[in-house]
């Protein structure tokens, strides 16, 4: 399996990077990662404690303290979820899909923070 990072990006101020997962070419998906600042309240949080509070496409799959790609980035504690899911096709796998589910997924993280009701 070859994993390729694609895109590393920031907005509202938290980083973001997507990752192709290429499986020997006989299929391929698209994750989406956010990194989790130290002093966030959602640093060293498993996903499976707040899945149910987050709503993003297949839910979240990744709670870890570094990705399996270097992106340079000083974080400790990213949260991610993948596009490898029954249903999942080309729109839902696109880097641009993927990409909105980030900076959605990124939107619920600092309302949390910041104590907001949507």
């Amino acid at each position: 399996m070859e994993i390729t990072l694609e895109k590393v990006d920031n907005y509202r101020g938290m980083t973001y990077a997507i990752t192709h997962l290429d499986f020997y070419g006989d299929m391929s998906w698209r994750c989406g990662y956010v990194a989790i600042p130290d002093d966030h309240p959602l640093h060293g949080v498993d996903y499976t404690d707040i899945d149910e509070e987050l709503e993003v496409h297949g839910g979240l799959t990744y709670s870890r303290e570094s990705l399996t790609v270097d992106t340079n980035e000083p974080y400790t504690w990213w949260l991610g979820f993948d596009t490898n899911h029954w249903g999942d096709n080309q729109i839902t796998q696109s880097l641009k899909y993927v990409e909105e589910e980030c900076k959605k997924l990124i939107d619920q993280i600092v309302e949390e923070a910041l104590g907001e009701e949507e």
